[in-house]
């Protein structure tokens, strides 16, 4: 799902930056720097949108972790829990910097398709505002 995201968001940014990159490009930039651009453009907003996940969600995590969920209060009287009546979440730190590092590796692998588009453009097209095929 994050990569089809990236993929959507950075093809509507190259298709929408169509003239920057035209210019870019025909001031020397080179196809691959404009690849290396546009990656480090998408590892920025994964990582961005993570630490802020993670400021989201650190509140529902210290809940969970100290006060727990109780689960006997929403089970009907006649299932009996086996397993416990308090639930704890278990997160550690390594949880949050296994997740940042995924965000950031599949949106740049969403990013990889349409960097290659844009690093093809021919300058003069772009300068024109040409489309992306």
């Amino acid at each position: 799902l994050i990569v089809l995201g990236m993929l959507n968001s950075m093809s509507m940014s190259v298709h929408e930056r169509t003239r920057e990159i035209g210019s870019l490009r025909a001031l020397g930039m080179k196809q691959r720097e404009v690849i290396i651009l546009l990656l480090a453009e998408s590892c920025w907003i994964s990582v961005i949108s993570a630490a802020i996940a993670i400021i989201i969600s650190l509140p529902m995590v210290w809940y969970l972790g100290s006060v727990g969920l109780d689960i006997t209060s929403q089970m009907p009287e006649s299932i009996p829990v086996p397993f416990g009546e308090q639930f704890y979440a278990d997160f550690r730190i390594r949880h949050f910097a296994i997740s940042i590092a995924a965000a950031t590796l599949t949106a740049m692998l969403g990013t990889i398709r349409p960097a290659r588009k844009a690093s093809r453009l021919v300058v003069a097209d772009a300068l024109r505002g040409g489309k992306i095929a």
